[in-house]
């Protein structure tokens, strides 16, 4: 027997439904919206894994193509490797769920959603997170929820839950925020450069629109709900407390000495020799693995002490940001390049233009689209000093790249202003935190150092926070092991002026709104900071673009003269792209661009279409070139048209003076014969 609650969402009924699919699944939810059908599943092993130390949660979120009417592409016509935008949608629902979970849970969990169909208005990252949620939330696996997510975007002042793709086309905010009714779970997007109260407000009200989905959670909950299971606790914790006194009174001065040393590579071999001695000393050569998390156990406690007390890894004030250096134009060969260290922190990143046809095309179940701006993230082992095989972008290279390209994707120019397509490339060469960060500082250096014509710079900067409760202290610029120690990783890019693109995630739980609204305060003035130290390497973009990159010009013609251009299969513009050496993209619009190295190649192009396009007037007058001279006539040339210009109209007395091949001279369209040919006159046009 099914059971279903129903939810008003800015006059959309979304509902919620469980017990008539997968019902052999520990939790299973349908949210359906319109023609929208996504079924999320939650599936736990009976007894924890053995020998883990950390929560075993699997996210995997699918879209099947039949959901929006289509029959996959390729040579298997099947759904294969989850896509970006799918890799994407799972982190958002992943960062959800995760907090919410005991910290204890060694069961391996496996939350599935798969969209099953797909309206052309719906908003499937939204649906994806509440049908994951709900599944979670009347499953029997613990869960400190309800919790509830939704993608809004903010039009004109006003905010819409479940966007349609027209309407984030012109909002100025795309933002998913998840919320328990403690606070904020979850949030990602972009947003136009707006100020921090302005991103406040977007979430106070996104919180607003939750609550009667939290409620309509705990509904379905009471009705159709299993019974939780018990919160499990550590059995190892009881030994582990009493050991750590013990670690505190052997190492706590050494590794006091190790969180107040600049340098990660100083910090990371204090902490090494500290824990060796610290197990050394307490294990007596039996149990090593309960003396070395005892250690751990102390490095967690006393570098939290010691941030609520002011006293931060590295010897920084809170607010302080790590120094920053760095070179514009450093790689030779490419059309713009740049370094950026910040700390232990650096990305080398290029960037290189390239044509309308290098756009990146995807597939998915509402069609295919085009991305004209791509930037990838890469992230290699030695960076942190690590051996281990290079597997190609995992999810978190996947996540980072996005969030990075949503920072400096705002400030792009206009396309039809700016034809290029956009390739940045992060590849993260040293890393102590905020990585993805840095990629957005660097990344817009090497635009700037191509010479696109962005907005203004974009800087980004990663927030953390350490909270006992009582006591809150906001970190700018984290490094690593305060990220890893600490209880919140906030990333915040944007301009001088307003904010570009946000993250955050934490494991609290939840955070209070209040809280946020400091750190957003705290990371803008970081920002400014961090703009001013890269206005020292590079100001503003390069007068042109640079050396190596196509030039490019975009002309506007009569979309009903697209055919001339193109040809009998493509055959014109072929010949065209071969004989000017330049390559030249059409748009349905009208707008034509070319692109070639050789100006003077461009400009031939660009006649040449314009001859094609020519809308021919009887009694027009056009510019013409001489091609042949015969003793009945001249043959002339303008445009891609050509005729004859027979001697008696050449001149009066029907002489052929001045008439010689390569010549100019101007012609008057007086008739077209039934043959098609064009009849011209020298002496009208005089």
């Amino acid at each position: 027997m099914s059971t279903n609650v129903s939810i008003d969402l800015g006059g959309r009924t979304v509902t919620l439904e469980t017990g008539r699919l997968a019902r052999q699944a520990h939790g299973a939810v349908v949210v359906r919206d319109a023609d929208t059908f996504v079924l999320g599943t939650v599936v736990c092993a009976p007894e924890p894994r053995p020998g883990v130390d950390f929560l075993p949660l699997t996210v995997d979120y699918r879209e099947m193509m039949a959901a929006g009417g289509r029959i996959p592409g390729g040579f298997l016509k099947r759904e294969g490797r989850a896509g970006e935008l799918q890799i994407l949608t799972a982190r958002l629902i992943d960062r959800s769920l995760r907090p919410l979970l005991p910290s204890t849970w060694r069961c391996e969990t496996q939350v599935q959603i798969t969209v099953f169909g797909a309206g052309p208005e719906s908003d499937l990252e939204s649906v994806g997170i509440l049908a994951a949620a709900a599944a979670l939330h009347i499953s029997d696996v613990p869960f400190d929820g309800p919790v509830a997510g939704l993608r809004v975007a903010r039009n004109q002042g006003h905010l819409i839950a479940l966007p349609s793709r027209a309407e984030l086309a012109t909002a100025d905010v795309d933002m998913t925020i998840s919320a328990s009714r403690a606070g904020l779970v979850m949030m990602e997007g972009q947003a136009g450069l707006i100020s921090d109260e302005a991103m406040v407000a977007v979430l106070q009200e996104t919180q607003g629109l939750l609550g009667p989905v939290l409620d309509a959670m705990d509904a379905l909950r009471e009705a159709a709900g299993r019974p939780k299971r018990d919160i499990p606790t550590d059995p190892d914790a009881a030994p582990i407390a009493a050991l750590v006194p013990q670690v505190a009174e052997a190492v706590g001065d050494a590794v006091n000495a190790a969180l107040e040393a600049p340098l990660k590579v100083d910090r990371s071999e204090g902490l090494r020799a500290a824990k060796a001695d610290a197990v050394a000393l307490l294990s007596d050569g039996e149990d090593e693995r309960l003396a070395g998390a005892a250690f751990e156990a102390f490095l967690k406690k006393r570098a939290r002490s010691r941030t609520l007390n002011l006293q931060r890894m590295g010897s920084r004030a809170p607010d302080t940001v790590r120094a920053i250096s760095g070179e514009a134009g450093l790689l030779p060969g490419n059309h713009g390049s740049a370094v950026f260290t910040r700390g232990d922190t650096q990305a080398l990143v290029s960037c290189t233009l390239g044509e309308p046809r290098d756009a990146q095309r995807f597939e998915g179940v509402h069609g295919t689209d085009h991305r004209a701006f791509l930037l990838h993230y890469n992230f290699p082992a030695y960076s942190v000093g690590e051996a281990r095989p290079n597997r190609g972008p995992g999810r978190r290279e996947v996540g980072h790249g996005a969030l990075a390209r949503r920072a400096l994707e705002v400030v792009l120019p206009p396309r039809d202003a700016f034809p290029y397509v956009v390739r940045v490339v992060s590849d993260v060469t040293e890393s102590d935190g905020s990585s993805s960060m840095a990629t957005v500082c660097g990344g817009c250096l090497a635009m700037m150092d191509a010479g696109v014509p962005i907005e203004a710079p974009v800087a980004g900067i990663a927030m953390g926070l350490v909270s006992d409760g009582e006591r809150s202290v906001v970190l700018s610029d984290i490094c690593g092991a305060e990220d890893h120690l600490g209880d919140m990783d906030f990333k915040v890019a944007g301009t001088r002026d307003g904010i570009s693109a946000i993250q955050m995630d934490n494991k609290l739980g939840s955070l209070p709104v209040e809280l946020l609204r400091k750190a957003l305060r705290q990371a803008t003035a970081g920002r400014r900071h961090i703009l001013d130290e890269m206005a020292s390497l590079l100001g503003a973009p390069r007068e042109a673009v640079a050396a190596g990159a196509p030039r490019t010009e975009t002309i506007q013609v009569d979309p009903k003269k697209i055919g001339r251009i193109i040809g009998k299969g493509g055959a014109t513009i072929k010949d065209l792209q071969r004989s000017t050496r330049t390559k030249i993209d059409v748009n349905d619009d009208g707008r034509v661009v070319i692109m070639s190295r050789d100006p003077d190649a461009i400009a031939a192009a660009a006649a040449r279409i314009a001859g094609l396009t020519m809308e021919l007037r009887i009694g027009g007058v056009y510019p013409a070139r001489i091609e042949d001279v015969k003793d009945f006539g001249v043959f002339v040339r303008f445009g891609e048209h050509s005729g004859l210009v027979h001697r008696s109209e050449w001149s009066e007395g029907g002489g052929l003076e001045g008439a010689s091949a390569g010549g100019e001279v101007s012609v008057q369209l007086v008739a077209i014969n039934e043959k098609g040919q064009l009849v011209l006159s020298r002496r009208a046009a005089e």
